[in-house]
Parts: structure tokens; sequence; C-alpha cells
């Protein structure tokens, strides 16, 4: 796959939206592969171990999380410096032209969500940590975090998919409270990661 580069209108978007979709971003093969890993995941219990990665589901609707993932096999390894989007991350959260460039991996999450599951809406600008902090300064951006969610498997109505709401990483008021009143944005694609800040 070739490498991939942010555009102006990406970059236009991104810090308009919070997000991007890139299409057809992971190869089929990957694809295969990460499935099979996750077939591969032993039943481990809430807070047990697998070598170096932990599964530790955020609530009871959130189903399976199992946290450092890359720990869990090859194929996850390939996700690290992946050319559809490594050069995404060096341009929005690598510390672009400054004397400290470079990334690091502060989460990486495998995630089983079965029908009706959902992670609870969280992060945005309100009093956000400031690991996660959007920022664009002197014509580059400084995002404390972004991150890539890659959906393996189709998803229908009910299946708790990704759900962004627009601007809310550089909203000024509880998400809660966005979230109830405004309409949220949902992308359903099998295999589109999303850079969400």
């Amino acid at each position: 796959m070739e490498p991939r580069y942010p555009s102006a209108l990406d970059d236009f978007l991104f810090d308009l939206r919070g997000y991007l979709i890139l299409e057809n971003a992971v190869e089929p093969e990957l694809v295969d592969d990460l499935n099979r890993a996750f077939d591969a995941f032993p039943p481990l219990k809430k807070g047990e171990w697998w070598g170096n990665a932990q599964r530790r589901d955020y609530t009871d609707d959130t189903g399976f999380e199992l946290h450092n993932c890359v720990e869990a096999g090859e194929p996850f390894e390939r996700l690290i410096d992946h050319p559809s989007w490594i050069n995404y991350m060096r341009h929005y959260c690598g510390e672009e032209d400054s004397y400290v460039q470079g990334l690091f991996i502060d989460e990486c999450i495998a995630s089983i969500r079965r029908s009706g599951g959902h992670h609870p809406v969280h992060s945005g600008g309100y009093r956000g940590a400031l690991r996660g902090r959007y920022l664009y300064e002197h014509g580059v951006f400084r995002c404390g975090q972004c991150n890539i969610i890659v959906a393996l498997t189709d998803i229908g109505p009910g299946d708790g998919p990704t759900m962004v709401i627009p601007g809310s990483h550089k909203s000024n008021f509880p998400t809660r409270w966005r979230a109830t009143t405004c309409a949220a944005t949902a992308w359903m694609t099998s295999s589109a990661p999303s850079l969400s800040t």
C-alpha cells in the first residue's frame, strides 16, 4: 500500500470537525489477519492479563476490550506505522517542526462489541485532559492524542458504532449536554478508520 499524506482539505476538515475518514485504508489481507487474531483471543475475565495485554472493559456495555493489543500478535504491530495513516499522525500529533518530533502510543485497544453495546460519550474540549488537547497554532497542529478506529466487520443498526460529535474537540461545554441535544454523526464502514482528537 502506498503512503498517504494529508492534504490542505484534510487539514481544513480535521480542524473543523475533529476527525477524518480515510477510505479503503486497510488492505483486505490485513483485515483477515486481524479477524483471525481476534478469534484467537482467550476467554479472559475482566482485569485478567494475557501476556502484556489486559482485558479492561470501561463499562459493562463496552464489550470485550483488550488493552495494549499491540502485544496480541503481529497483525496488530502492522497497524502502528501503517502507510495509510502514519503521515497523518506525524502531521497532526507528531510535534512537526519542533525539537521533539516523534510519536508514541498512548493506548491501543482491541474492542469486541456486540449488538446493543456502546462506549459512553467521552472526551472533547470541555475540561479535557492535557494529553488529549486539540491545538492549531503558529501554522502547525499540536494534538495531544489522535485515534485510529478500524471497523473489521460490517456494522448494522443497533450494533454500537463509533459516534462522533463534529467540532466537540474544541467545545467549551460539557459533552453530555451536547450528546443529548445535538445530532451526532456516525460512520459505519468496514474498512475506513477515522482520525479523531
